[in-house]
């Protein structure tokens, strides 16, 4: 075999495993694609808050209770000014409050879902 013959093999077999490693990186990218869709699907937002309202409720029979402490509100869905909680897309959530009432006070206290429902409570 002469080496203009081998040469011509080699050439051969290298545009041969070019064409296989282009159609595997035309297969990896359309299946990149399929599957940043199928993540997208499946994606839920970040969203985490702890607030907080050190001083004591003061106002009329009906008040919103403002935070005046938000150390953590990831996604920031939590409006510390209003104290309104935006819910970024259908789902659970899980919402906890803990408050403390003095021995001659008296707490009715109010979780509002949305305006279209009627407000659930605990007195």
């Amino acid at each position: 075999e002469t080496l203009n013959e081998t040469l011509n093999k080699k050439v051969i077999l290298s545009k041969e495993h070019i064409s296989k490693v282009e159609a595997i990186d035309t297969k990896l990218a359309e299946l990149s694609g399929r599957v940043i869709q199928i993540e997208s699907k499946f994606s839920t937002p970040t969203l985490l808050f702890n607030a907080f309202k050190a001083a004591p409720f003061r106002g009329g029979r009906f008040n919103i209770g403002h935070f005046n402490d938000v150390p953590t509100n990831y996604g920031s869905h939590l409006d510390p000014f209003s104290g309104k909680f935006t819910a970024p897309q259908n789902g659970f959530y899980l919402i906890s409050i803990e408050i403390k009432a003095t021995k001659n006070g008296s707490y009715n206290v109010k979780c509002f879902r949305t305006s279209k429902n009627p407000p659930f409570g605990y007195r």
